[in-house]
């Protein structure tokens, strides 16, 4: 009898822990739950975009640093002799197009590597899902992916 009764005392102490944490872990997932949720495709493709528009708004700006930087040479080229006047348009027109062909390379090249490395992020974050793996691993490596393909 006293068996029991120790048995029954050290259920009941069990179920009161478990109860506990399944209303717990019920709040965490009524607090996380979003009806409308974006699939992790679509949050590639959509982080993708972004990186794009970004590297692009930054050839542009390099662009206008150089067309003001060259600006800047013609009027000071202005003020001094009709020959040298002729030099720095020319000067200045060959490096607005140097840093023109090198920020759209710049921008084809980051392209290119920030796509294939969000492919190969894609990739192995779909076969560890598959594979039963946490989905937040594979967000971070895309996330890394798309930071390091900031940073090139």
């Amino acid at each position: 009898m006293a068996i029991r009764r120790v048995y029954t005392d050290a259920l009941k102490e069990d179920m009161i822990v478990c109860c506990a944490v399944l209303a717990v872990a019920m709040v965490v997932t009524l607090a996380v739950y979003r009806k409308n949720r974006i699939p992790m495709e679509d949050m590639i493709k959509q982080r993708h975009v972004e990186e794009g528009e970004r590297r692009r708004s930054q050839a542009i700006s390099q662009m206008e640093a150089a067309r003001s930087a060259a600006a800047s040479r013609m009027s000071a080229a202005r003020t001094g002799a009709g020959s040298r006047l002729s030099v720095a348009r020319t000067a200045a027109g060959s490096r607005m197009e140097v840093a023109r062909a090198e920020a759209g390379s710049r921008l084809e090249g980051a392209r290119s590597d920030a796509g294939s490395r969000i492919e190969v992020a894609r990739a192995e974050a779909m076969s560890r899902l598959e594979g039963g793996s946490v989905v937040e691993e594979s967000e971070k490596k895309v996330d890394a992916a798309v930071v390091e393909a900031g940073k090139a």
